[in-house]
C-alpha cells in the first residue's frame, strides 16, 4: 500500500464522525466518507474510490482540499464545469425568450434568423446560429 506524504490532523476521525451526522445529500456524505476512510483505516485511493464509488483523481483532490481547508472542504463546490462562458445566464435566457416569442413552447412565432438578430442586438456580439438553437433547446422549445 502506497503511503500517504502528509498525515491527516489528529482530530481528523473525531471532525468526520460528527460531519456524518450534518450531511445533507449524497455528495457531501461520500465526501466525508472518503476523508474517513483515510483516517481511521489509512485505505489507499484506489480502495477508497472503489468504495465511495469517486473518481481516484477526485479522491486525491479531497484529500488535498482538506488538508489546505479543513472540513470546509466537504461543503464547499470545486468550481468545476457548469457555463463558464455563456453570454446570458440561464435565468437571462429564459426571460429573453418569453418576451421575444411568448410562453407558448410549442410553436415559435419568429424565425430563428429574427431571433438571432433580436439575441445579437442584446449581447452586442455576432454568434452563430447553433447559439441560437441550443439555447432554445435548453430552454425546451420545440424547433421544426
Amino acid at each position: 500500500m502506497r503511503e500517504y506524504r502528509f498525515a491527516l490532523p489528529a482530530d481528523t476521525a473525531e471532525q468526520m464522525h460528527q460531519a456524518l451526522h450534518e450531511v445533507q445529500s449524497v455528495d457531501e456524505l461520500q465526501k466525508v466518507q472518503c476523508i474517513l476512510l483515510r483516517a481511521e483505516l489509512n485505505l489507499s485511493p484506489r480502495q477508497i474510490a472503489s468504495v465511495t464509488g469517486l473518481p481516484i483523481g477526485a479522491v486525491w483532490r479531497l484529500h488535498s482540499a482538506y488538508l489546505r481547508h479543513g472540513v470546509d472542504a466537504i461543503r464547499t463546490e470545486t468550481g468545476r464545469g457548469g457555463r463558464h462562458h455563456a453570454y446570458l445566464g440561464a435565468e437571462e435566457e429564459k426571460i429573453f425568450l418569453e418576451t421575444l416569442l411568448g410562453p407558448d413552447r410549442n410553436h415559435l412565432t419568429r424565425s430563428i434568423p429574427t431571433i438571432k438578430k433580436a439575441f445579437e442586438k442584446r449581447i452586442g456580439k455576432v454568434v452563430n446560429k447553433s447559439t441560437i438553437y441550443n439555447m432554445l433547446h435548453r430552454h425546451g422549445w420545440q424547433v421544426k
